[in-house]
């Protein structure tokens, strides 16, 4: 279930914790203004100026420009004025550089530029990541479920959140598995104005490592957690 799964991941990409402990390559950037202007800076060279009403279009071609950037490895979404997702791709994708900036010039007084990094979250396993990253896979099923005497049929969707690093040790994974249990566990979500009747946490799986061969070593764990929406 596509929007499910970006129901997922957004919930799960946004919370601040989650991006502490893994720090992915896309940022949302948001401007409190009505006028002025703003920089971005990325690996210590900073944009030329950027209007607070700026599309995607031209916030992405300020940062094409940096000697830092290049074409083909960002890409800028959002609405004029944004706020903007940033997402650092091709051989930006992985680099850990983070992504800063200055609203000093946007106006009135008092108007911000905050940019908030995401969590590494996607939605398929790669074979050799070269970061810490979450993932997870859908396991599908369906079936009936008995209650107050009658039979209520709902739609199951069954995840496996696993977590991936070639870095970080066994504490970050225990504490974003940790997360994940805060997150999800009895939450609800609500996908196509659909209110799911909750999130559950089916089973914990356990955590091994192991060698891609060049002598890193890779750590991970996870757990599954079922979504169930009423008729």
């Amino acid at each position: 279930m596509i929007v499910l799964e970006q129901t997922l991941m957004s919930l799960l990409s946004t919370d601040t914790t989650l991006a502490t402990l893994l720090p992915g390559n896309a940022y949302l950037a948001t401007v409190t203004a009505t006028g002025g202007t703003f920089t971005l800076t990325f690996n210590a060279v900073t944009t030329a100026a950027i209007a607070e009403a700026a599309t995607a279009v031209t916030v992405q071609a300020a940062l094409v420009a940096l000697s830092t950037v290049g074409t083909g490895n960002v890409v800028v979404t959002g609405n004029a004025g944004g706020p903007w997702t940033v997402t650092f791709i091709g051989t930006l994708a992985n680099t850990g550089l983070a992504l800063s900036g200055s609203g000093a010039l946007l106006t009135p007084g008092g108007s911000t530029l905050v940019i908030a990094q995401r969590a590494a979250v996607y939605n398929t396993v790669a074979v050799k990541p070269p970061a810490s990253y979450l993932t997870f896979a859908l396991i599908p099923g369906k079936g009936p479920e008995y209650a107050f005497g009658g039979v209520v049929a709902y739609e199951e969707f069954r995840y496996q959140m696993t977590c991936t690093t070639q870095g970080p040790g066994r504490a970050t994974i225990a504490a974003v598995l940790d997360r994940l249990d805060a997150l999800l566990s009895g939450a609800t979500l609500v996908v196509s104005g659909r209110t799911c009747w909750g999130v559950e946490k089916a089973s914990d799986n356990p955590g091994e490592s192991g060698y891609d061969g060049a002598g890193a070593l890779w750590q991970w764990g996870g757990a599954d957690y079922v979504v169930s929406f009423g008729d």
